[in-house]
């Protein structure tokens, strides 16, 4: 098996994520901070601030669920398989398994006869549409998931020759990973549209997604798929079922406090903004790591040396 097939270290994909989750735990705030800045020279009005103020105290919650959900992940960039052929990313294996199912979930047996049976034709043409979405988002996961496998390998790489030379220089390891990953700025502007590309659009399919699913399904559709889900026969679903409509009554309640959520509202500014200003600050710090070796020539030649040993070598500190 191949270095390209080697398991990224834990360190190293540890050390990466810690990093990328505080800047954008740091990009959230600034960007709620402005937000909230905003909204006080908008508004005078108390209550309104108030209002804003709980539903970012709530948003900060909600993200705090990130850091557990993501130590609890299995890890997305180990290899599968034995053989060197078989030797693909865990995040390759999971994305392809998706990129099928949305692929034929138009012409699927649920969408084309079961959904249509129950008279959810709306919800089948719905779903049909957001697979389109998620394919599109799904395709953007792969293009950042495929350059961060690299630079993690690099990354790897980097930490495992410099503990050959006993060196612990943390910025001279980072920026071999970075221009070993994208030789070029070109190739590092790239990168960074594709990583916005990503987050914009997780956010608007993945997030909000299924929010404006459940938002755009009328009452209609609802009754249905509450009988559908209850009814022993077919027969049954033109029948009248009291529980049924006490389900109504609660959905009514949902959707209203989600169509009308000061949260939700206040949720896709601030990921939204959070996004540009996560991207902005990557961005610098890959332009001020880089910018020590302003020349193709000068990071060929950089990465040749400290491939070969011949950088710690005359840099014993």
């Amino acid at each position: 098996m191949n270095e390209r097939a080697t398991l990224t270290t834990d360190k190293a994909f540890a050390e990466l994520k810690s990093r990328e989750l505080r800047r954008f735990h740091g990009a959230v705030h600034h960007a709620m901070d402005a937000l909230l800045a905003q909204k006080y020279e908008e508004t005078r009005k108390p209550e309104e601030y108030k209002r804003y103020t709980r539903a970012c105290n709530t948003i900060k919650e909600g993200l705090g669920l990130l850091d557990l959900a993501l130590d609890r992940l299995p890890p997305r960039f180990d290899r599968s398989g034995d053989e060197e052929s078989d030797a693909r990313p865990n995040w390759e294996v999971y994305l392809s398994g998706l990129r099928n199912l949305f692929r034929k979930m138009p012409d699927s047996y649920l969408l084309r006869f079961v959904l249509p049976m129950f008279g959810l034709e709306s919800l089948s043409e719905k779903l049909t549409a957001y697979s389109k979405l998620w394919l599109g988002s799904l395709h953007a996961s792969h293009v950042l998931l495929r350059e961060t496998d690299r630079f993690l390998i690099n990354l790897e790489r980097a930490q495992r020759l410099a503990q050959e030379y006993d060196d612990s220089n943390v910025t001279l390891q980072r920026l071999y990973a970075s221009v070993k990953t994208w030789e070029s700025n070109d190739e590092l502007e790239a990168f960074m549209a594709a990583m916005q590309k990503f987050l914009d659009s997780s956010l608007e399919v993945f997030i909000l997604g299924p929010i404006q699913l459940y938002l755009m399904l009328d009452k209609g559709s609802m009754t249905m798929i509450f009988k559908a889900l209850s009814v022993g026969r077919l027969s049954e679903l033109r029948e009248r079922d009291i529980q049924c409509d006490e389900l109504l009554k609660l959905h009514e309640y949902v959707h209203k406090s989600v169509e009308d959520s000061t949260v939700l509202e206040v949720a896709r500014t601030v990921l939204s903004e959070a996004s540009k200003e996560y991207v902005k600050r990557l961005r610098q710090e890959q332009r001020n790591l880089r910018g020590q070796l302003p020349s193709q020539e000068l990071r060929y030649r950089f990465v040749q040396r400290f491939e070969s040993g011949a950088l710690f070598r005359q840099n014993p500190d």
